[in-house]
């Protein structure tokens, strides 16, 4: 689809040694228009100055303490204005200059949740394939991979009480009332060792086994009971 807008969004906390990268993977993308938003949660490091740097080239930047990760995608969603909103990590970049290109070149409707693969830097493999109400409830839909519409991301927020995994939240909130569209293509590089890889998240999994069962029923929740069994005992 022509005339696609995109709003890219990176969060960031003293990310001196990765962010210049991603700065790059996004700023040089070409043949597509594009917004770029970094929320900073008052790094310590030479984040803003980097910042500063490439000004002119990022359409909104602010640095000022938040309530953690989730809190600051919350401020990207609320300054975002595209068609499409992605959220790119500190330590993530694009597959190339011509991603966002290539996603518009496959969107055909305004109303619909688009995803494509991630590369997993540290495991080193490719983390791609279409999800479906089984497949969600097993694992979740990297964000460094997924396209929100305006429709969604203006009218979700993510729930702060979940600290490491409000975006697994956000997504199987999302998809039994949304169409998700697979594009066979792939979007990013992903530091797999990243915030959600290193931390627990105790409301996370007091909730998460009702709140599949609830949304994408028994034979899901059962499915993924098996899952976990199966990855403990390998």
């Amino acid at each position: 689809m022509k005339n696609i807008i995109f709003s890219v969004v990176t969060t960031t906390y003293n990310a001196e040694t990765t962010l210049e990268e991603t700065i790059l993977s996004v700023v040089n993308q070409k043949n597509v228009q594009f917004e770029y938003i970094v929320i900073d949660g008052k790094s310590t490091d030479n984040t803003v100055n980097l910042l500063k740097q490439y000004k002119d080239k990022i359409s909104f930047w602010i640095s000022e303490p938040d309530k953690g990760i989730y809190d600051a995608m919350n401020k990207g969603l609320q300054h975002a204005n595209g068609d499409f909103v992605i959220f790119l990590g500190a330590d993530d970049h694009f597959a190339s200059f011509n991603t966002l290109n290539q996603v518009a070149n496959h969107i055909t409707s305004l109303n619909s949740v688009y995803y494509g693969d991630v590369y997993r830097n540290t495991r080193n493999d490719l983390y791609k394939g279409k999800f479906n109400k089984y497949i969600i409830s097993l694992e979740n839909i990297c964000h460094q991979s997924i396209f929100y519409p305006k429709c969604v991301y203006k009218n979700h927020s993510y729930d702060l009480a979940y600290k490491v995994y409000a975006d697994y939240i956000y997504n199987l909130t999302i998809f039994p009332t949304h169409q998700f569209q697979y594009i066979p293509i792939m979007i990013s590089y992903y530091n797999y060792e990243g915030f959600s890889s290193k931390n627990p998240d105790k409301e996370f999994e007091k909730h998460i086994d009702s709140f599949i069962k609830q949304q994408n029923g028994i034979l899901a929740w059962l499915l993924r009971k098996c899952y976990l069994l199966y990855k403990k005992l390998r």
